[in-house]
């Protein structure tokens, strides 16, 4: 009998007349199975830790599995469907085919026995017999399908991810893109990327869905982050060990792994039962960052096939992060001089220049923009330039709360001195879109009690569509919050203009890389941004000019109806203590569109009388 023919009537009926013999015959098979695994020592340890973390208990599985497929109402697809998931289980756990295959030899010779004293006839006898056997050849059968269907998984998962770090574009969209193919395959329960912070604390910057449900279960059963420090009782954890040792750790069972285990409870809630960590290395043969993965099973990143399969991972994460890891940053520090910046910023060493944006139709200060400086052991301000190059998603987050609980507490200070002014602050596009960022905000307002219509963010154009909906569901909440919103340096790339008349943006910013493209050729740099300048204010936003480093400039912008502007002939970046006596200080000297101050004005005048754009506060 072969194929359909063990699922057919006949067989449902033969199954169903020989079920109680076949039920003790179970029973013994389960009890002679049950002695031959654990005779075979390789795999003692993996069973065992299955029943000891209660996935599964190694005689009742089999005892189940061998009255399913010995019953009447089994169907072919359901049998195999079933024996195809075993078979991807086995090979996750490092199961040998051939323990499997005598398992169940052994337990159709003790059912062929039990048919055998039946009181049927011959015929009978000899059709429940191929019956039986053309049931078991399906199931090994299909469980060398499904041990195949997880090795041909990972090949596949590698081409995958070789063929989107050439086309990713960035490090952040290959590190979304990599744990979402991850995440869908077999036996990945978590997934996440992060690093260490100054303080020796690992802090993710990529995290799935399931991971984010592990770290608030840590949370809820109040049990101490991971740590680098090999002296603290959380730093022996995998990706401490990892860091260390710049090799793959892993971790069989938080039962076994002493450095995993206070993290034992909260795994298992999450359906967590084994761990491993890669540490991603930079060109510099430095670990970068961690790439951490949760597993189903216990054991199951310990086998020999996914020990390939996690240096294969592990080098192909380690040249996407080479390739794309700096690029859209600044040039990165020497590491003496960035961890110096990290320890800084850990301290909170950090303080705020404002640079004033004026109202260019009425000559009012009505804003600052806020700028970021380190501040050395000796007081040294340092610039962005010399440190963010040297700082990941972890030190952005830091850096925006740092500065935006400055900005707020100082406009509260001008208040009270008679200054009442906005300001503009920059958020990174991975801090917009952080789960904490609305929450961080709406901290800042309560503890410094300014009304949110007075912050306005300023996001970077971003190329990257790996993430869109994300980020745009994250500008709504801001919106809706009060906060206004600012696409920056407008211009000096991408833009869909589609996407700023349907987001919720309150004004633009222009690059002034524009502006230092005037000496090379003025009337159609001038043109250009007299477009770009009616183009925002025709979609309802305000146009801010920056870089206006000289009168001339001014009045350029004044002319062809900018909004607002800033720049070094206005204004250079104060420290806050100045910022009141500026403002009470800032004289406007008015624009005469009839007499404009040098050639660029005059050219922007001529653009002006053929139809002026509007102007309108900022």
């Amino acid at each position: 009998m072969i194929g359909p023919a063990a699922y057919a009537a006949e067989a449902q009926a033969l199954l169903q007349l020989a079920r109680p013999a076949m039920d003790a015959a179970i029973f013994e098979a389960v009890d002679h199975i049950h002695t031959l695994v654990w005779l075979n020592s390789a795999c003692v340890e993996d069973l065992e830790l299955l029943e000891r973390e209660g996935i599964a208990d190694c005689a009742t599985f089999t005892q189940n599995y061998l009255r399913i497929a010995c019953s009447s109402k089994l169907t072919a697809t359901r049998h195999r469907r079933m024996a195809r998931a075993i078979g991807r289980s086995c090979e996750l756990l490092g199961l040998p085919l051939s323990l499997l295959l005598e398992a169940l030899w052994l337990a159709l010779q003790i059912l062929h026995e039990a048919v055998a004293h039946l009181p049927w006839a011959r015929e009978q006898h000899a059709q429940l017999a191929a019956v039986l056997s053309a049931r078991v050849r399906d199931a090994l059968h299909a469980i060398n399908d499904g041990q195949h269907e997880l090795s041909t998984a990972r090949h596949q998962l590698m081409i995958e991810l070789e063929q989107w770090r050439t086309t990713a574009g960035s490090w952040d969209a290959f590190a979304i893109g990599a744990m979402e193919r991850l995440s869908r395959h077999p036996g990945m329960v978590a997934i996440a990327i992060g690093r260490p912070d100054p303080d020796a604390r690992i802090v993710y910057e990529f995290e799935s869905p399931r991971f984010v449900a592990y770290l608030a279960e840590i949370q809820r059963q109040g049990i101490g982050p991971l740590s680098m420090d090999a002296s603290n009782t959380f730093g022996q954890s995998p990706q401490a060990r990892a860091w260390r040792s710049r090799d793959i750790e892993i971790n069989h069972s938080y039962l076994v792994d002493a450095g995993a285990g206070p993290w034992a409870q909260a795994a298992h809630a999450v359906g967590i039962h084994a761990s491993t960590a890669l540490p991603i290395i930079d060109s510099e043969g430095e670990p970068a960052v961690l790439l951490a993965l949760y597993g189903a099973l216990p054991g199951q990143f310990g086998t020999q096939s996914m020990g390939l399969f996690l240096q294969a991972l592990r080098q192909v994460f380690s040249q996407a992060y080479a390739e794309l890891g700096q690029l859209g940053r600044a040039h990165p520090p020497p590491v003496a001089v960035r961890r110096r910046h990290l320890q800084l910023l850990s301290r909170g060493a950090v303080q705020m220049a404002y640079q004033p944006i004026v109202d260019l139709a009425t000559g009012v200060p009505t804003a600052v923009e806020a700028l970021a400086r380190l501040v050395s052991e000796h007081g040294r301000l340092i610039a962005p330039a010399e440190f963010l190059g040297g700082f990941g998603r972890p030190e952005l987050n830091r850096l925006f709360v740092l500065g935006l609980q400055h900005a707020l507490h100082d406009l509260a200070i001008w208040d009270q001195a008679g200054v009442h002014l906005s300001v503009t602050l920059n958020l990174p596009p991975s801090v917009l879109v952080h789960r904490d960022c609305l929450r961080w905000v709406i901290a800042g307002f309560a503890i410094s009690g300014v009304n949110p219509e007075r912050l306005m963010l300023e996001l970077l154009e971003d190329e990257d569509a790996a993430a869109s909906n994300q980020r745009d569901d994250a500008i709504n909440r801001l919106a809706t919050l009060g906060v206004k919103l600012i696409m920056d340096d407008f211009g000096s790339g991408y833009s869909n203009l589609w996407r700023m008349r349907s987001m919720p943006f309150d004004a633009v910013k222009l690059d002034q890389s524009l502006l230092t493209e005037l000496s090379a050729d003025q009337p159609r740099t001038v043109r250009f941004l007299a477009g770009l300048i009616d183009v925002v204010q025709g979609l309802g936003l305000r146009a801010v000019v920056e870089g206006l480093s000289s009168p001339e400039l001014v009045a350029l912008a004044c002319i062809l109806g900018a909004d607002a502007g800033q720049g070094y002939a206005l204004s250079h970046p104060l420290p806050a203590t100045e910022v009141p006596v500026w403002a009470h200080n800032f004289s406007w000297a008015s624009i005469n569109p009839a007499q404009p101050p040098g050639e660029l004005a005059a050219l922007a005048a001529q653009l002006a009388r053929s139809g002026a754009g509007h102007r309108g506060k900022f």
